[in-house]
């Protein structure tokens, strides 16, 4: 994209060929981005060129290095020294694809890689990486999500998949939900945690994931894109492109954006929202954030 309003776009210089799902900016020059076969990006200028940062290759090698590391802290024998070997070894040996599904960055500027089959990574600066993933128990689900609020981290995924963790990401716990379809998009903030994702499937809740309350959809569409916009209320996208408003937990219909299967919004720097799709990214003519916000 360039200039920053995103009314306008061109080809960025990338050096790999594959699908990329996810990106995050952490400052005006500084981006990442994320996509298939374990590829991180970094660029440095405002997204119009691209190193990379990893591949699968780095991946498995990081579980390698992890699965080393607990063996010699807490021993051959200690469950989680047991389970990092073994998804070590399953790493090596998957043949298959293992796309990003989803980068985040929080508060304290780390950042978090979630993707296929369990796999999640973990990084202070961007450049040095460490495997997470023994850290969530033994799971091989793919993870769609992943947001940190405080000290909370929060993951959700395939089948109905949620994990917190209160103690900034040491330990997880699997928690319940009321629908056990995959979500495919997480929002956290001092108003909790809105999820959504299979069929329509959303909720919402505000006393640390105890209870839901269901999300009025009107159409059992999967929801599979958020974004907390400045008032904090939440913009929810559907795979045909509806938009959505989450206030007050009151769900407003917005309009249709021209892109299928939405997998990220940004609010461009005039207020605009730019879509990414299966059409690339496209500017949703008519929006503004002045117009959908008080």
């Amino acid at each position: 994209m360039s200039g920053q309003t995103g009314a306008s776009s061109q080809q960025a210089h990338v050096p790999v060929s594959v699908t990329l799902t996810s990106i995050v900016f952490t400052g005006p020059a500084q981006g990442w981005a994320a996509g298939h076969n374990g590829v991180l990006l970094r660029s440095d200028d405002g997204g119009s060129n691209w190193q990379r940062v990893l591949d699968r290759r780095d991946v498995v090698l990081l579980h390698q290095r992890a699965a080393e590391q607990l063996a010699t802290q807490r021993g051959q024998d200690d469950e989680r020294a047991r389970l990092a070997r073994r998804q070590a070894e399953q790493l090596a040996a998957d043949e298959r694809d293992s796309p990003w599904l989803d980068l985040s960055m929080d508060a304290q500027g780390r950042l978090w890689l979630a993707g296929a089959y369990g796999v999640l990574l973990r990084s202070s600066d961007g450049q040095q990486w460490e495997a997470w993933s023994s850290h969530l128990g033994n799971i091989d689900r793919h993870l769609y999500a992943v947001k940190v609020w405080e000290e909370q981290v929060v993951i959700v995924g395939e089948q109905g998949l949620l994990l917190r963790s209160v103690d900034d990401g040491e330990n997880f716990q699997a928690l319940d939900l009321p629908y056990e379809g995959s979500m495919f998009t997480l929002q956290l903030g001092v108003d909790g945690m809105v999820l959504a994702g299979l069929r329509g499937n959303g909720f919402r809740s505000a006393d640390g994931a105890h209870s839901f309350t269901p999300l009025a959809v009107p159409t059992p569409v999967s929801l599979t894109a958020s974004l907390r916009l400045p008032d904090q209320s939440i913009l929810l996208a559907d795979q045909a492109g509806g938009l959505y408003r989450l206030a007050g937990g009151e769900l407003s219909r917005l309009g249709t954006a021209p892109v299928g299967n939405p997998s990220a919004l940004v609010l461009a720097a005039d207020g605009g929202l730019v879509v990414s799709g299966s059409q690339g990214a496209v500017r949703v003519a008519g929006f503004s954030i002045e117009s959908v916000t008080p």
